[in-house]
């Protein structure tokens, strides 16, 4: 269970730190601009250098995760530009933060090996060892307060970037180096407890996951009866499969097999630059969680550039995966879905034969032995992926409409009671996480006193 920040008590004297949004804070603590304590607020290359298998590390935005820096899979780059960038400015020292400033705001890590250069997305900020300790700068720069103080400056603009010269008006409260040391160590302890029960809850969700997989696998490719006579699919990947079943490729489920798979658009027919705020939604990958498809945050394009891509047009029933990456994530369109389209990482599977159930089917492809045949299977020599031809000529096993419905019933419940465990397990991840920026909150701006907490 997590506990409140109010356990915590607050300093005796506070005053008016004159910025409103500050609000008060302790008697004896600075407030000021961030520039004032730093030696140096710059950014990255604004340019990016040619990438190479094996070289010098090159950092982006994507690679600050969870106040680490990801060495081992950024980008690698040629020791010429490396050394380029270096006399650039590009390579930031130990100690020094990694503010992303370009699209994600806020995430920040503290470096700690020297070797590295950073893209223009990334700010670079050198604390004056003897104004404040990069460990408590950290904090402050990932804390709510200041992550709101960072988005007020870009407030309606259409891309979220903050410039140097932004970053130079950051305000920042400082405590002695002292309290900064205690106030940062308490927050490591605390933190590090908090991801700790983050990181087991995350891994009871996997386990959870698996075994709801595992029930669809058994259900989808054996049936629900154990006693029922097994035959020899002929198939590797699928073993032996109910007698009765009818074991045939995709494409012979319908006799007109023309409409029957088809990719989404590709990269010359749609870009990131045809998104629009208002319009037909695009569902992309992320969107597909549980054989539901989620349009949070969904990109939109024009009804122009819909009617462009009419081919890709989406109806009831049909069946959306993704052909890249994860090729598990199935969901079934529903009829206000209609005319949505998919991205060019997808694919749709449109079956009109009735004596097949299409959440059957959805089933079948979300579990084990279709996604790992069709990992087997994917082609390509950068990113593997799966095309119309593999999904066409994929074998599967077919029980009859009434079988299937049965197993489809018995699939909804089960799955239905593992879905709302993991709802639970996020839901209680969201409030840890939650909890764990109050306390950084309220420590790095001195609503707590934590100073004797360690």
């Amino acid at each position: 269970m997590v506990v409140s920040v109010k356990r915590y008590l607050g300093y005796k004297r506070y005053k008016d730190s004159g910025i409103e949004w500050i609000g008060e804070v302790p008697e004896h603590w600075d407030v000021t601009l961030l520039k004032l304590l730093c030696k140096r607020i710059t950014d990255g290359s604004h340019f990016s250098p040619e990438t190479i298998d094996d070289g010098f590390p090159y950092v982006t935005v994507k690679d600050v995760i969870n106040g680490k820096i990801d060495i081992k899979n950024c980008s690698k780059i040629s020791f010429d530009d490396f050394s380029k960038l270096s006399k650039n400015g590009c390579r930031p020292l130990k100690n020094d933060i990694l503010l992303s400033k370009d699209g994600t705001i806020g995430r920040a890590a503290i470096v700690k090996e020297e070797n590295i250069v950073v893209l223009s997305s990334l700010a670079i900020i050198s604390p004056k060892e003897n104004k404040v300790l990069s460990n408590f700068l950290y904090y402050w720069l990932i804390s709510s307060i200041n992550i709101d103080q960072m988005y007020s400056f870009i407030a309606g603009a259409a891309l979220k970037r903050l410039t140097i010269q932004t970053l130079n008006k950051m305000i920042m409260i400082a405590p002695t180096l002292e309290e900064q040391q205690k106030i940062a160590a308490f927050l490591d302890r605390e933190t590090s407890k908090l991801d700790l029960l983050v990181e087991k809850k995350e891994r009871l969700i996997e386990l959870l996951k698996e075994k709801r997989q595992a029930i669809i696998t058994q259900a989808v490719t054996k049936g629900l009866d154990p006693n029922v006579p097994m035959k020899d699919s002929g198939v590797e990947w699928l073993g032996e499969v109910p007698e009765h079943w009818n074991v045939l490729q995709i494409k012979h489920i319908d006799k007109n097999d023309s409409e029957i798979a088809q990719t989404g658009p590709f990269g010359a027919q749609l870009h990131a630059s045809d998104y629009i705020d208002e319009g037909v939604p695009l569902i992309l990958i992320k969107h597909i969680n549980d054989f539901q498809i989620d349009s949070n945050d969904m990109p939109k394009i024009s009804a122009v550039k819909a009617a462009q891509l009419s081919m890709y047009r989406l109806k009831e029933n049909d069946i959306v995966f993704s052909r890249v990456g994860s090729m598990g994530r199935t969901a079934l369109i529903k009829k206000e879905q209609e005319e949505w389209l998919i991205s060019g990482q997808m694919l749709r599977l449109r079956i009109k034969n009735k004596n097949v159930n299409k959440q059957f089917l959805v089933y079948l492809f979300s579990s084990g032995v279709s996604s790992n045949y069709l990992q087997l299977m994917s082609v390509g020599s950068t990113r593997e992926s799966i095309n119309t031809n593999i999904l066409r000529n994929m074998l599967i096993a077919l029980p009859s409409l009434r079988e299937q419905q049965r197993i489809i019933e018995y699939l909804d419940n089960k799955t239905s009671t593992i879905n709302t465990l993991i709802n639970k397990i996020h839901q209680q991840i969201t409030k840890i996480k939650e909890y764990r920026q109050a306390l950084i909150s309220a420590a790095v701006t001195g609503k707590i006193d934590v100073r004797d907490e360690v």
